[in-house]
Parts: C-alpha cells; sequence; structure tokens
C-alpha cells in the first residue's frame, strides 16, 4: 500500500500535515492568563486548525473534478462487516452523542462544554473526525514522521515536567514538589498521557534498525516513565503496570530473553516494593511520590462517587445527562452521609466532582448506555484487529502489540480518573494509527488474493 485512501495534490496534502503537525503540538500550549485554564486554550486552538482541515476535506470531495468516492466508499462506506466494523463502530459512537447532545438537559452546554474541562460535543466530535482524517489523508511513509513528532513533543511536556519538579526556570514555569502538572492540566492527565506515548516509543524502538533513531525511541521511553514516576499519578502507576505486563508477558515473537527481562522487571519491583514498604524510614514514607507508591488503594471519595453515579445513571439509561453534564445527576442524587465526603471546618462539603473519576460512568451518564456499549465495542474490535494483523504482517507486529498496550494501560488507568485534551488527542491518534495498521493487513490480504 503506497497511497492514502484520499488522493491529495501535493500542496494540499502538506497543508493537511501541517495542520495535523499544529494540532499535535497543542498539549505544550499554557500560557496563563491568555491561554488558561489550559485544556480551554488548547481547544481554542484546536477547533479553528480542525476546521480548516475539516472545510479542505469536504472542499476536495465536493469541488475537485473528477473526484471519485470509490476509495472511501471501498475502505469505510461499504456495508458493516467484520473488516471494517471499527470504522463503523466509531461513528456509531459519533452519532449517539450527537442524539445525547439534542436530548440533553442543557443542550447549549453540552454542545460546548465547561471552559475548565473543555469537554463538550463539539470537541468531542472533533476527536472522533480527526481520527478518520488521519486514517484518509496520512500516507504511510508520513505515519512514522507524525510519532516521531508526537514523541517529540511529549519530551517537550515531560521536559517541563522536570523543570517543575526541580524548580528550575521558577520565573517561566510554576514550581512543584508534588503533582506536577507539566503543560497537560494536571498530574493525572499528564501520568495517562506519557503512558500513552511510552509504548509506542517502547515499540518504535525495538523495531528499528537504525542506531541513532533507537537510542531516540529507548531513550524517550526511558524518560516518558521517569517522569510519570515523577507525576506520582496512582491512575497512570496503574495503567502503565498493566500495559507493560502485557507487553513483556504477551510479546508476540519468540524472544526469550525480551520475556524474560519483563519477568525480572516486574519481580523487581514487587520486591522493592515490599521491603520500601517494610524497611524504608517512616519519613520518607512522607515523601509525597512514595508514599503514592506504595498505598495502592481506592480512595473512599471515588466509591462514594461512583455509588451516586450508579444512582444516577439509573434514573436517565438510554442517552443520560448530555455530555459535561455529569454534574447534573451526580447533584440530584448526590448524599453527603456517604462515606469518604469531605467537610472543611466550616461544614461545608468539598467532595463534589463534574465528573465521575472513572470513563465508564462518565459516558454512562452523559451518554447513556449505548454510547458506553459503543465505546467498548470500538476498543474490544480494535484490539482484536490488531491482534490478527500482529499474526499477518510481520513488520508490524511490535507497533501493533505496543498499540494493544497502550490502550489497556489507557483503560486502566481511566478506570479512576478521566480524559483531558491532551490524553483525548494522543487516544485518539492511536485510533487512527490502529486503522492505518488494521488496512495494511486488509491490503496485502486483497493483494495476495488477486492472482488466484
Amino acid at each position: 500500500m503506497k497511497n492514502a485512501i484520499i488522493q491529495t495534490p501535493r500542496k494540499l496534502y502538506w497543508i493537511y500535515i501541517t495542520g495535523f503537525l499544529a494540532i499535535l503540538t497543542l498539549p505544550l500550549l499554557n500560557l496563563p492568563p491568555w491561554f488558561s485554564p489550559p485544556d480551554w486554550g488548547k481547544t481554542m486552538a484546536f477547533q479553528p486548525i480542525f476546521a480548516i482541515l475539516l472545510f479542505l476535506f469536504i472542499s476536495q470531495i465536493l469541488l475537485t473534478q473528477n473526484f471519485s468516492l470509490s476509495r472511501i466508499k471501498q475502505a469505510v462506506l461499504r456495508k458493516p462487516n467484520k473488516e471494517n466494523l471499527h470504522l463503523y463502530l466509531l461513528g456509531v459512537l459519533l452519532g449517539i452523542f450527537s442524539l445525547a447532545t439534542l436530548f440533553s438537559l442543557e443542550p447549549l452546554f453540552s454542545f460546548w462544554g465547561d471552559p475548565i474541562r473543555a469537554g463538550g460535543f463539539i470537541n468531542f466530535a472533533f476527536y472522533i473526525l480527526l481520527a478518520f482524517l488521519l486514517f484518509l489523508i496520512v500516507k504511510p511513509k508520513d505515519w512514522t514522521r507524525i510519532w516521531d513528532f508526537t514523541i517529540g513533543i511529549g519530551i517537550l511536556v515531560a521536559l517541563v515536567g522536570l523543570f517543575q519538579y526541580l524548580h528550575l526556570f521558577s520565573t517561566i514555569f510554576i514550581s512543584r514538589s508534588t503533582e506536577i502538572p507539566s503543560t497537560v492540566g494536571g498530574p493525572s492527565f499528564l501520568g495517562i498521557f506519557l503512558l500513552l506515548l511510552s509504548f509506542l516509543a517502547l515499540s518504535f524502538g525495538i523495531q528499528e534498525q537504525r542506531k541513532a533513531k533507537r537510542i531516540f525511541y529507548f531513550l524517550a521511553f526511558a524518560f516518558f516513565v521517569f517522569i510519570l514516576i515523577l507525576a506520582a499519578s496512582q491512575a497512570a502507576y496503574v495503567g502503565f503496570a498493566l500495559g507493560l505486563l502485557y507487553f513483556f508477558f504477551f510479546y508476540p515473537r519468540k524472544m526469550k530473553k525480551l520475556r524474560m527481562v519483563g519477568i525480572l522487571l516486574f519481580i523487581t519491583v514487587i520486591l522493592l516494593s515490599l521491603l520500601l514498604n517494610t524497611f524504608i524510614d517512616s519519613s520518607l514514607k512522607q515523601n509525597y511520590i512514595v508514599n503514592n507508591f506504595l498505598s495502592w488503594r481506592v480512595d473512599e471519595s471515588r466509591i462514594a462517587a461512583w455509588t451516586v453515579a450508579t444512582q444516577a445513571f439509573q434514573d436517565r439509561p438510554l442517552l443520560g445527562y448530555g455530555p459535561g453534564n455529569f454534574s447534573i445527576g451526580f447533584d440530584k442524587y448526590y448524599d453527603p452521609a456517604l462515606p469518604g465526603i469531605q467537610r472543611v471546618p466550616t461544614g461545608a462539603i468539598t467532595t463534589w466532582w463534574d465528573r465521575a473519576h472513572n470513563i465508564f460512568f462518565d459516558i454512562a451518564l452523559q451518554a447513556g448506555i449505548f454510547a458506553l456499549l459503543a465505546y467498548l465495542a470500538l476498543f474490544a474490535t480494535l484490539f482484536w484487529k490488531l491482534q490478527q494483523a500482529k499474526k499477518r504482517n510481520v513488520n508490524k507486529t511490535v507497533i501493533a502489540h505496543g498499540i494493544q498496550a497502550s490502550f489497556l494501560g489507557y483503560f486502566a488507568a481511566n478506570f479512576f480518573s478521566f480524559d483531558g485534551f491532551s490524553t483525548y488527542l494522543i487516544a485518539f491518534l492511536l485510533v487512527g494509527y490502529s486503522f492505518f495498521i488494521i488496512r495494511q493487513r486488509n491490503d496485502q490480504e486483497e493483494t495476495t488474493a488477486e492472482p488466484s
């Protein structure tokens, strides 16, 4: 497969690529007070850039002389079957969120979202459409360039977090000794953002033949893991641990040395945790990072929030309360008597959330049970198809495996957290890249079948 699905004139193609790279730069954008809160500033730049790309794409389809939709129909618009099910599921997810917005209890709020969270239908729809556009437009040779650029941006984001932790350039970056947010808005967002990039960096490093680039990928992976640890997000720790276990224990090639490294690494981490928890000085346990690493627990406030979310979901199970409207159901069924609900000395209740800190409750309350089922079916289908691609496309075996590890880690982390702009961006970039990997496998099968 030498070409993308959409054949684009060279100048127009590079406008697309420039736009995609500009969007992938946005995790770095955090310049108070002009682009603050962080996610609001990022989406205010994301929306016009992507709207221009979408306008160009639609114009190309409608206005280009003798332009044919046959390749799009062949790749996307055929009747749903096992070969294109993942594409339809992403479209179904977009459709359900559209209906949830129309029937929302606060339609305008659901459409535009809260500036602090930068949620809302318009942003979520743009993430989905971005995955489609990347799949349709980007040529195979440029996917590696896009990921190299994205990993480079990730290194800069991680570097800002390191500066914050070490109190370097404090006149430019806000210094933090705990919970470093870097430029993405919070430690959990930073941890999940780096988690999503780390397994791709590791996979590219294993597959790369050129020594200089192998070193670049492996150093990027090591740096991402180091800053992920400094971010001290337990959700990211859980996600990364699960992804790493999958990556090494189910590595697709018969490489006993690499699998043994994974097993030894896992055992070492477990033993280190036990030894530290038993023998280190109690004062060291007060260190925020050490404490978060050793004290694996689900906070009572999260359990209380999930209890409230369960009751709220039963009230509007089909289309939820509308995108961004989690707080409506949460307010209605809020119970201050639940364990984990905190009060300040004045008596005011402080544990009030506008997100469930759980991706499944968040989707179910915002868009209903069918949206949650479509979301789960999409990623389950991608995982299954990537597994097939590992067996039939040898050149992309390690990459497909790395994407699977990323998805597993992402879901595990988001069981205790939720998405921001930067994590959504990388997650849907991975979705678009998965479409490309899967299509490569399909194209190879069709090419093989042609002589017969």
